[in-house]
């Protein structure tokens, strides 16, 4: 997985990314201040740490472990966009495709989500 894909994820699940000491770092989630409250949000029961953290060193395994890229999943289908075709990739790729493709589906889905949010 490339920076530039860790860095999307991360502002897709709602982290902010600012400079320190030269290099892209995660700071606060928009709305969950604890890792309770971000298990919470993901329904998740394992720690996913980003807050405070080089973009470069975040290193969970979403293009191989299907536990961490269903959290991406299925905030995509929660989301209200109807019609995409981004979207319609990823419902796509959960019929049973290599996990592979999913990944790579999920990331275009952010990348376009992510471009759209900075132009409003």
């Amino acid at each position: 997985m490339t920076t530039e894909q860790k860095k999307e994820i991360g502002i897709f699940l709602g982290f902010e990314v600012i400079q320190y000491k030269g290099q892209d770092t995660f700071n606060k989630h928009s709305s969950c201040r604890s890792i309770g409250d971000l298990k919470e949000y993901l329904g998740i029961n394992f720690d996913l740490e980003y807050t405070g953290r080089f973009v470069k060193d975040i290193n969970y395994p979403y293009e191989t472990d299907y536990n961490y890229l269903m959290i991406l999943v299925r905030k995509i289908l929660a989301l209200n966009t109807v019609g995409d075709d981004c979207k319609g990739k990823v419902n796509f790729y959960l019929g049973g495709s290599k996990i592979e493709n999913l990944f790579e589906a999920v990331i275009d889905f952010i990348e376009w989500y992510n471009s759209d949010e900075d132009e409003d």
